[in-house]
């Protein structure tokens, strides 16, 4: 998903007079926060007709849409909506974090020290 592809469903679900501009900024926000879960280096401010996909894949992309809408929704003012949003988005993103987790683990290391075998 690219950020003009959030910022178009966004809009659709929540129509809204918000600058794209705006809606872009809230988007690389999310993305910044997603590269320093990942443990990645922090990607490029993307602007809104970018062809860079953001870095989550499908189908957990969607924690995208789900943080603009809650983002117009507390911007438009509309609390319940914006509570709404934020449920689905915080259920959304722990599914894409622990999808992240389980398919990029660190190798770890002996959890007993000083254990010569």
């Amino acid at each position: 998903m690219t950020i003009s592809d959030a910022i178009l469903k966004a809009d659709e679900l929540r129509p809204n007079a918000i600058s794209a501009e705006t809606k872009a900024g809230w988007v690389n926000e999310l993305n910044a926060q997603v590269a320093e879960y990942m443990d990645t280096n922090m990607p490029p401010v993307l602007p809104v007709n970018s062809a860079v996909r953001l870095l989550m894949p499908y189908p957990y992309d969607n924690i995208y849409v789900h943080y603009l809408c809650a983002m117009i929704d507390s911007a438009q003012e509309e609390f319940s909506l914006f509570n709404n949003d934020m449920a689905v988005y915080n259920n959304a993103i722990h599914e894409a974090l622990n999808w992240w987790r389980r398919h990029h683990k660190k190798e770890s290391i002996n959890a007993i020290r000083g254990v010569w075998h």
